[in-house]
């Protein structure tokens, strides 16, 4: 039997859009860590969600850790596919038995997550680092598991959710290659290193000492256009070997229709890794992988 798997790793920003008020743009959910305390605070039972016919999952485990400038929250699903109850066979003698479990009953996948939270005043962020399991939670089932909560909770206190979550995937693949790959480039965001403020091109007074590092320079398209070449000539500049550009984000959406990130701060991130088994059962053992997971947000 083997002793180790492979897993991929998915890099997701973890947005809310308020209903009916696109020009607020796109802000991070991080209330996402209080949500999901809210939810592993219920019995099992009632922290079951249908997924679809035949598959439900459920968090699992959550733990914190606080740090100055990040938390970061790292936990897993348990999900299911039941009613499938097909007979066993022996791989060596190639005999077949009944299969004992009963209809309601699957077999445990777990899908591991850990969440990089940032809610400072100038900087919010919510970065998910999502273990790829094809039979387990995916990033969309992820969301869908957390608005279904949301709304519940909301209900409760008799109160109104005014936004919806999307993820935006974070881009690994080369930047040019990523950006001709979209379909449509909503808004980019500029990183600018603040001492331009000072230069002769703005003549600033030096009073802006105590600012931050950058500044930043929005730029969005006007209604069903793209700024896809504008965003080109962007990243350009900041390729460039004097540039005052230090960094650049760039929202929209990809062929499939799909929300793509692209922010150059990412870009050659880890995305595999090399996960222990259990000798038992032959699944991945949480404890080692949340570890992993948890380091590649720390890179981030």
């Amino acid at each position: 039997m083997e002793k180790t798997k492979k897993r991929q790793i998915e890099y997701h920003a973890i947005i809310k859009r308020i209903y009916r008020h696109p020009e607020t743009g796109p802000q991070a959910f991080t209330e996402i860590y209080t949500l999901l305390s809210d939810i592993l605070a219920l019995p099992k039972k009632d922290r079951r969600y249908e997924m679809k016919t035949s598959k439900i999952c459920f968090l699992e485990r959550l733990s914190v850790q606080k740090g100055s400038e990040y938390t970061y929250v790292s936990g897993y699903f348990e999900s299911a596919v039941y009613e499938f109850r097909p007979k066993l066979i022996n791989t060596v003698t190639a005999t077949t038995r009944d299969n004992p479990k009963e209809k309601l009953e699957g077999e445990v996948e777990k899908t591991h997550f850990c969440l990089r939270i940032c809610d400072k005043i100038y900087t919010k962020e919510v970065i998910l680092v999502l273990e790829k399991n094809a039979n387990g939670v995916n990033v969309k089932q992820f969301l869908n598991y957390l608005t279904s909560f949301n709304k519940r909770f909301a209900a409760e206190k008799e109160r109104k959710i005014d936004y919806y979550l999307q993820n935006h995937m974070l881009v690994r693949d080369d930047i040019e290659e990523a950006i001709r790959g979209m379909s449509r480039a909503r808004v980019a965001e500029l990183y600018i290193d603040k001492r331009l403020l000072g230069s002769q091109a703005l003549d600033f007074s030096n009073r802006f000492a105590e600012a931050k590092q950058s500044m930043i320079l929005t730029v969005k398209a006007e209604k069903n256009a793209s700024i896809k070449d504008a965003a080109m000539d962007f990243l350009r500049l900041l390729q460039g070997t004097r540039s005052e550009v230090v960094k650049m984000k760039l929202w929209g959406i990809d062929d499939d229709n799909q929300n793509v990130l692209i922010d150059t701060a990412y870009f050659g991130k880890k995305t595999e890794i090399v996960c222990d088994l259990n000798p038992d059962t032959g699944e991945i053992s949480s404890a080692p992988i949340l570890l992993a997971l948890k380091e590649l947000a720390e890179r981030l």
